[in-house]
């Protein structure tokens, strides 16, 4: 009975190897042939050796389906909204716990530099607001503008209001000053080439620590004509790097945040291929094959040929 431990062996081994559809198998006698996806529960009766005079052999094999194809575009959606989640349906696992790691992973990268560059700037915007006054930059302006181009129209009145109590960007008239500045950025060489943008607009606090020309607004600058583009103040300096820092610590969560929206495309692809995987076709080629034995008897051997389509 050697034989037919090993025809078990054999069945159960394609059983293993087939994840499709299942079909029905038609039965087959000696000789004959059949073709099935195999899945599920193989069930079979064989009669191990009979007198090669006494007629077909009858062979009996039943399969039950107990998985269904899965949909490449169900996947596809399912990864598209979460990551992992169409790999999973596909019974990817692999693919499923990577794609899933890379979300998680990436997100907690995100907030902690998004955070991070949060209270930066909320840091630098504070330091600016204690350090750096649009009323000393505008009277500046008044007393120099002159001087930097003669032919300017320098307007006074820039600073309306000497309460000290006051925050300065609501003691000047912006209009004014933009166009002090104007005047004077005619002339080439003044390095006039910005116009401040009101308080608390984002770029107010680029410009007040990027271009030289608001050196005479920080509380410890003490520079004239003919330095203000080179004399710079530490504090001027001390606030360019605390703003570079947060622009740093923003572009590696924008980084993150563009490799999380590639996470969801690279994913939802993934999934589609995994669910068409597995529904690729296993095909079977059984048959018995007659093995002449003495006294006149053949042993009939089930042979199994399984093809793979990609």
């Amino acid at each position: 009975m050697k034989w037919r431990s090993i025809s078990v062996l054999v069945f159960f081994f394609i059983l293993f190897l087939t994840g499709g559809k299942a079909q029905t198998v038609k039965p087959i006698g000696a000789g004959h042939e059949a073709a099935s996806e195999l899945s599920g529960v193989l069930r079979y009766d064989l009669i191990p050796a009979q007198s090669i005079s006494s007629g077909p052999l009858n062979v009996r094999m039943e399969i039950e389906t107990v998985r269904s194809e899965k949909s490449p575009l169900r996947a596809a959606l399912f990864s598209a909204v979460l990551p992992g989640s169409g790999q999973f349906y596909a019974e990817s696992y692999v693919g499923a716990a990577a794609f899933g790691a890379a979300e998680v992973g990436l997100w907690i990268v995100f907030a902690i530099f998004d955070g991070k560059g949060t209270r930066q700037t909320d840091e630098y915007e504070t330091y600016a607001n204690s350090n750096w006054s649009v009323v000393r930059y505008a009277e500046w302006i008044e007393r120099h503008g002159i001087v930097l181009n003669p032919d300017a129209v320098i307007l006074q009145g820039t600073v309306i209001s000497q309460n000290p109590n006051l925050s300065p960007w609501n003691r000047v008239d912006w209009a004014k000053l933009n166009s002090n500045e104007e005047a004077i950025g005619k002339k080439t060489g003044t390095g006039f080439s910005h116009r401040l943008p009101r308080w608390p607009d984002q770029q107010y606090y680029e410009v007040i620590g990027k271009y030289e020309q608001y050196t005479s607004g920080w509380a410890d600058s003490n520079v004239g004509t003919h330095d203000y583009l080179t004399n710079v103040s530490p504090q001027f300096r001390f606030y360019r790097d605390m703003r570079g820092r947060a622009n740093d610590l923003f572009m590696v969560a924008s980084t993150a945040a563009g490799i999380l929206v590639a996470n969801h495309v690279f994913s939802a692809l993934h999934a589609a291929w995994s669910a068409h995987k597995f529904n690729k076709n296993l095909n079977v080629d059984v048959q018995l094959r007659p093995i002449d034995r003495q006294f006149g008897w053949a042993e009939y051997v089930p042979t199994a040929t399984l093809t793979v389509n990609f």
